[in-house]
């Protein structure tokens, strides 16, 4: 089954607005930006310096303008495109910047394996800055989006000597608790191996194939089936 690893890549999370909506320059699929992306972690950011899109809490206006702004910033480096996968704002919004490509804002190589965080690691930006208060909606939103694909999480702080994102972030990630409910990636990976042990040319894309011959007794598996089945229909 070769196209399995392959449907790693990229898992979907839930967002609110995509790049078009908040007036983004560089508008990109998942998977447009070249480089090696393989995630496996986390890192929450702030803005750097006070931001206006935290300074009227839950207008959406305000901070897709303060995205246009760090975007004209990054561009203006000579980076292909904002530096950030995702955003979070004070309105409980959730925005795609880059998405499922390689990150930009994130230096360093955590855990010492040679590979830089910018291909391993999904950088979330909170549109705030120093000495500004995330609102529960952002904290919210924070926890739904981490939720939706729940890896190790960290904050930049943990990368290099920075303030990002801010102590009430680094606080806030001390005490996160991924969603019980929710069945970490990396045994669903585990799950998926498992199925095509030894017989990797008999899923035909039945999306009932999980009934017949599964060998987990996880209560969850028929959920994560039908997200695996979309994840190869995307990659096919």
């Amino acid at each position: 089954m070769a196209n399995v690893p392959s449907a790693r890549r990229f898992i979907v999370v839930a967002y609110d607005y995509d790049q078009g909506d908040w007036g983004a320059q560089r508008v990109f699929p998942d998977g447009g930006l070249p480089g090696l992306w393989v995630v496996d972690k986390w890192v929450l950011h702030y803005g750097g310096n006070a931001s206006f899109g935290a300074k009227v809490p839950g207008d959406v206006q305000r901070e897709m303008a303060a995205l246009r702004v760090y975007e004209q910033s990054h561009l203006s480096r000579g980076w292909r495109a904002i530096g950030y996968n995702y955003a979070v704002g004070n309105s409980g919004s959730v925005y795609r910047l880059r998405g499922e490509n390689p990150s930009g804002a994130t230096s360093g190589d955590y855990e010492g394996d040679g590979i830089p965080e910018n291909s391993e690691a999904r950088a979330v930006l909170w549109i705030g800055g120093l000495g500004q208060e995330p609102t529960a909606q952002a904290y919210a939103a924070m926890s739904r989006l981490i939720n939706d694909d729940p890896l190790l999480l960290t904050v930049h702080s943990d990368h290099k000597s920075t303030n990002c994102p801010g102590d009430f972030w680094r606080e806030w990630s001390d005490s996160f608790v991924v969603d019980s409910d929710t069945m970490p990636i990396e045994q669903w990976f585990q799950m998926i191996d498992a199925l095509f042990v030894g017989r990797p040319d008999e899923f035909q894309g039945d999306p009932e194939y999980w009934k017949h011959d599964v060998p987990t007794d996880s209560p969850e598996w028929e959920d994560f089936w039908s997200a695996f089945v979309q994840a190869i229909s995307l990659e096919s």
